[in-house]
């Protein structure tokens, strides 16, 4: 009895700590979209504000709609490796997520820069300290799904029959 009730709160988590992990990247999709603070409330909502992918054209759609992709495959794949038995070994499933989260992280980083870099002159250095703490975790990401894909590489290398060859 005890042990079941110790396996369903662990489900419980492993699954939270995923819904966490995807919102996170959602939390990220909408923020890199929005208009920086100098620029809200200056003009009209029907205005290309400096936060929209339009400004990047068919790559920024593009971008938009694949990191949208990725944040919720982020919280889909997460979900498969934490809670199905089969899928706790670092392999596949856990390389692709790792590798969506560091690429995710880029192409938020990337689109923060270029927020700011489309900033009127006077605002760049204020919008760019507007998004310090958003870079800081977007570093923090990234290299939680870097460190992941090097712990799984020396995993492997360590505990695998392919490192005696």
């Amino acid at each position: 009895m005890e042990a079941n009730a110790t396996h369903a709160l662990s489900a419980v988590r492993e699954t939270l700590s995923s819904i966490a992990s995807g919102l996170r990247f959602l939390y990220f999709w909408v923020y890199v979209s929005q208009p920086p603070l100098c620029e809200q409330g200056s003009a009209s909502f029907l205005r290309l504000h400096g936060g929209s992918w339009l400004h990047w054209g068919l790559t920024g759609t593009v971008l938009r709609w694949s990191t949208l992709v990725a944040s919720v495959s982020i919280f889909v794949l997460q979900t498969l490796w934490r809670l199905v038995h089969s899928l706790r070994r670092f392999g596949p499933v856990y390389d692709v997520e790792s590798a969506f989260e560091i690429t995710a992280s880029g192409i938020y980083i990337i689109k923060l820069i270029l927020n700011a870099s489309i900033v009127e002159e006077p605002y760049r250095r204020q919008t760019l300290w507007q998004y310090s703490t958003a870079f800081f975790a977007l570093f923090i990401n990234s290299g939680i799904g870097l460190g992941n894909l090097l712990q799984c590489k020396l995993f492997l290398q360590k505990y695998t029959t392919l490192s005696h060859c």
